[in-house]
Order: structure tokens, then C-alpha cells, then sequence
């Protein structure tokens, strides 16, 4: 079965496409209009880019990865670790947002944890890469 197959399309609005910004000028209040269509989407510099669901085998190593933090973290509770999808805003517009695959953030930077989004640099970012990237 395609990927395009396990995709779930959502029709966009009346004239939604129309309202889109030019590459370069996309802001978070932007991306929070996008639909839920089944792709991920980050805004890297005022630019919009889209990627597919990651793959089994890429979410295996995040979740090895996690697992090992989580060991780390149980006997050591410096902080917290976060999961994609999570909005990632990172100072002087670089991305806007950006959804690593896993967060982690000390405790004394707590206050940049938001109900939907991360506000700040985290301490530590870690990305699995896939072949398409």
C-alpha cells in the first residue's frame, strides 16, 4: 500500500490557497492554519516545508533514544523530554516552528513549556534522519 494511502486528506476551505504567504514570509500564525492533513510541517526561516509521517523504523530509533533518556532521567531528574509533534519556536525567527523529534529541556527552563509549543531554545535537540532528508 502507497504512503499516499494511509494519508487522511482534509478539502481545504473556500479560498484558503489564496490567503497562503510567499516562501519567506511564513509566520507561526500561518502554520496554525494549515490543515491536519497528514503531513509535517515546520517553518525554517520564514519558509514553509513539508515532510511525510516518519516511517516505523525511523519512530524505533526515536523511541530507542527516548527509552535511554528516560533511563538517564530516572536516576538523574535534571529536566523533561518532549516528543514530536510538538511546535518548537526558536529566537530571531530561525524557525517558526520546528518539531524535532525529541526535546529536552532542564528544569530551570521549564517556564518555556507552553500548553501547545516550546518557546525557546531547548537544551538539547536530537533529530533522526530519514533517507528523505
Amino acid at each position: 500500500m502507497s504512503k499516499s494511502a494511509h494519508r487522511v486528506l482534509t478539502p481545504d476551505p473556500p479560498g484558503f490557497r489564496a490567503t497562503l504567504p510567499a516562501q519567506g514570509e511564513w509566520t507561526y500564525e500561518d502554520y496554525r492554519r494549515l490543515p491536519n492533513d497528514g503531513w509535517r510541517y515546520e517553518v525554517l526561516r520564514g519558509e514553509l516545508h513539508r515532510t511525510p509521517a516518519p516511517s516505523a523504523k525511523h519512530q524505533a530509533a526515536v523511541r530507542n533514544l527516548a527509552f535511554l533518556f528516560m533511563l538517564f532521567l530516572r536516576e538523574q531528574p535534571l529536566g523533561k523530554i518532549y516528543f514530536a509533534p510538538i511546535d518548537v519556536i526558536l529566537p530571531g525567527g530561525l524557525a517558526t516552528p520546528v518539531q524535532p523529534d525529541l526535546v529536552f529541556l532542564f528544569e530551570e527552563h521549564s517556564h518555556r513549556v507552553g500548553e501547545q509549543l516550546i518557546e525557546g531554545a531547548p537544551d538539547l535537540i536530537a533529530e533522526v534522519l530519514s533517507p528523505s532528508n
